[in-house]
C-alpha cells in the first residue's frame, strides 16, 4: 500500500478498528484499477485473495464466469447447515470521473485517498477523482464478512454466498448475464445502496426507447438565423431526482421555439447519457425577420419562470448564426416541436405501497437533429418498479409514435423491476437488528433507479432481497464522498444478519 494511502487508513482506524478488515480491503481495492470494461486486474486480485482464504475456510470455493462475475461460497457452521443460505452482493466495477486538471490515469495508477472535514462529519475522498465507495465499499463489506468466517469460530452461520458481478455501471452487464439459479442461497443482501439508516426494499426496472423520423429540409430564405444555447439547468439522475420536476432542457427549447413567430429548426441536440436529466440544449433556428433577440429573451423569460425555484442557475444565450443552413420544411419543424411537447418527461404514477416513491416513469434524455442530415431522433427512459409497468410505459409511447407519424425502436437494454415485499421475514429481521445494534429505526425505502437485486431476483426466482450500505454522496463524480462514520455500523449490521439468521433457523 502506498505510504500516503496508508497514512489515512492509520487515521481512521486510531478512530475504530471495529471494520478493520472493510477498511484495509477497501484501501487495496482502491489501488487496483477496476473502472468498467477495465477489470483484467481487479478479478486476479480477488481471486489472489479468495485462494489465501482457503486455508483458514475448509470447503470454501470460487467461479469466476466468461462475464467475470465471481461466486464464492463458504459452507456453513457444523450443525448449521439446514439454515436457509444468504448471499452478500455488491459490484466490482466503478465509475471513472477525474476533474478537469487531474492527471490520473484510470487504467494504471492507484487512487489517492483523502479525509474530508465536512458538515460535522469526516469523509473519506480521493484526490481529483472518483473513489469507487460505489460500490468496492460494499465489496469489502461482503470480504470482511468472509475473514471472520476464517478468524471467529464463534461467529457461526448457515451457508453463505459471496456475489461480485461486473459491468454494472454500463448497464448491469453481469448481472444481465448471470446463469439462471446459479446461486443458491434464500436471501439476497444487496449493498449497493447509499442511505446510512435506509433498508432498500425496491428498484425500478427500465428500458431505452429510441424516436426517429425522416425529415425534408429546403432552400435557405433570406430570414435570420439564430443559435440559442440553454445551459445550467441543474440536471440530475433521471430516475432518482425525477421527482423534484427539475426543468427538461429538451422540452424547455421546444416550447421557446415554438412560442417564436415562423421558427424553423436547422439543428437540435441535448443531453448526454441516458439516465441524466438533461441539463443543456442547442438549437439553431431560422425565423421571421422582425424577430429579434431581445423579442427571444422576452419569450424566455415568460417561459423560465415556473422553473427559477428548481433551476435558479438557467442560461439563455441567443447569438446570430451566419452559416447558411438548409431549415426543415415548416410541416416538420413544427411536427418535431410538436412530438417533444407531448413527449411525457417525468413521474407517471407514485407508489401506493412505500410513501413519496416514485413508482413509474418516463425521461426524455437525449436528442439529436445534426446540420444538414434528414433524420431526427430522441432517446428516452422508461422506469418502474412494476414490470408488468415497464411494458405499459412502453404501449403508451408506442401508440403516441403512432399517432404523431413516429418510428419507434423495440425496448432497449430492458432489466427489471424489484417490488417491494413489506411482509418479507428477511426485511423484519433487519428491522429488528437494526433497531438493537444501532439504536435507531431504519426508513424502509425504494430508489427509483436500477439496483441489481431486481435482476439477480428474477434469474433466482424465490429469493428474498434487501439492500443496504453506508452513506456515499456524489457518486459518480470527483466529489465523490463516503462518510466514514456509517462503514463500521453497516458492517456490523451485515453481521448480525448473518449469524441471526443462523440461530433462528438452526
Amino acid at each position: 500500500m502506498l505510504d500516503a494511502n496508508r497514512a489515512v487508513l492509520d487515521a481512521i482506524l486510531k478512530g475504530s478498528r471495529e471494520a478493520e478488515g472493510v477498511w484495509e480491503t477497501f484501501f487495496k481495492i482502491c489501488e487496483v484499477p477496476h473502472g468498467s470494461y477495465n477489470q483484467e486486474q481487479i478479478i486476479p486480485f480477488y481471486t489472489s485473495f479468495f485462494d489465501g482464504l482457503k486455508a483458514n475456510i475448509p470447503g470454501l470455493t470460487y467461479s469466476v464466469d466468461g462475464l467475470k462475475n465471481i461466486i464464492v461460497r463458504v459452507p456453513a457452521t457444523p450443525g448449521y447447515e439446514r439454515v436457509p443460505g444468504i448471499c452478500l452482493q455488491g459490484h466490482s466495477d466503478m465509475v471513472c470521473v477525474k476533474a478537469a486538471d487531474s492527471s490520473h490515469d484510470f487504467k494504471k495508477d492507484p487512487l489517492m485517498l483523502r479525509i474530508v472535514q465536512k458538515d460535522g462529519s469526516e469523509w473519506l475522498m480521493a484526490t481529483g477523482t472518483t473513489l469507487g465507495a460505489d460500490n468496492s465499499i460494499g465489496v469489502a463489506i461482503g470480504i470482511a464478512i468472509l475473514l471472520e468466517c476464517a478468524k471467529d469460530k464463534a461467529f457461526l452461520h448457515g451457508p453463505l454466498e459471496l456475489f461480485i458481478t461486473s459491468d454494472e455501471e454500463v448497464g448491469l452487464l453481469g448481472a444481465a448475464g448471470m446463469e439462471e439459479d446459479c446461486l443458491k442461497s434464500k436471501y439476497l443482501l444487496n449493498l449497493d445502496s447509499e442511505d446510512f439508516g435506509e433498508i432498500c426494499v425496491s428498484c425500478a426496472g427500465g428500458f431505452r426507447v429510441t424516436f426517429t423520423h425522416t425529415v425534408k429540409r429546403v432552400d435557405a430564405g433570406t430570414d435570420p438565423y439564430y443559435k440559442l444555447h440553454l445551459s445550467k439547468l441543474s440536471g440530475g439522475h433521471s430516475g432518482c431526482d425525477i421527482h423534484l420536476y427539475r426543468a427538461n432542457t429538451i422540452k424547455l427549447m421546444a416550447r421557446l421555439i415554438s412560442k417564436i413567430p415562423g421558427a424553423r429548426l436547422c439543428s437540435l441536440s441535448g443531453g448526454s447519457a441516458h439516465n441524466a436529466i438533461p441539463g443543456s440544449c442547442q438549437a439553431v433556428i431560422t425565423c421571421r425577420s422582425d424577430i429579434t433577440p431581445a423579442h427571444i429573451a422576452k419569450v424566455w423569460d415568460e417561459v423560465y419562470i415556473a422553473y427559477k425555484p428548481t433551476d435558479p442557475h438557467a442560461v439563455l444565450s441567443v447569438e446570430k448564426h451566419t452559416q447558411q443552413i438548409k431549415p426543415l420544411s415548416q410541416a416538420d419543424s413544427d411536427k418535431i416541436i410538436n412530438f417533444i411537447t407531448v413527449i411525457p418527461h417525468g413521474p407517471i404514477r407514485f407508489s401506493p405501497t412505500v410513501e413519496n416513491f416514485v413508482e413509474t416513469s418516463f425521461a426524455a434524455t437525449i436528442v439529436k437533429l445534426t446540420e444538414g442530415e434528414t433524420e431526427f431522433s430522441l432517446l428516452g427512459s422508461g422506469r418502474s418498479s412494476i414490470e408488468s409497468e415497464l411494458d405499459g410505459v412502453y404501449e403508451r409511447l408506442k401508440a403516441l409514435a403512432s399517432l404523431a407519424g413516429f418510428s419507434i425502436s423495440e425496448q432497449q437494454s430492458r432489466y427489471p423491476g424489484w417490488p417491494a415485499n413489506m411482509e418479507s421475514v428477511f426485511l423484519k429481521q433487519a428491522i429488528e437488528s437494526h433497531e438493537t445494534l444501532i439504536g435507531l429505526k431504519p426508513h424502509v425505502g425504494a430508489v427509483h433507479a436500477g439496483l441489481e437485486a431486481g435482476l439477480i431476483c428474477k434469474k433466482c426466482p424465490g429469493m428474498d432481497a434487501i439492500s443496504i450500505g453506508p452513506t456515499i454522496k456524489n457518486p459518480h463524480s470527483p466529489q465523490e464522498a463516503l462518510e466514514i462514520s456509517t462503514v463500521a455500523p453497516i458492517y456490523r449490521l451485515t453481521r448480525a444478519i448473518v449469524a441471526e439468521l443462523a440461530a433462528k433457523y438452526k
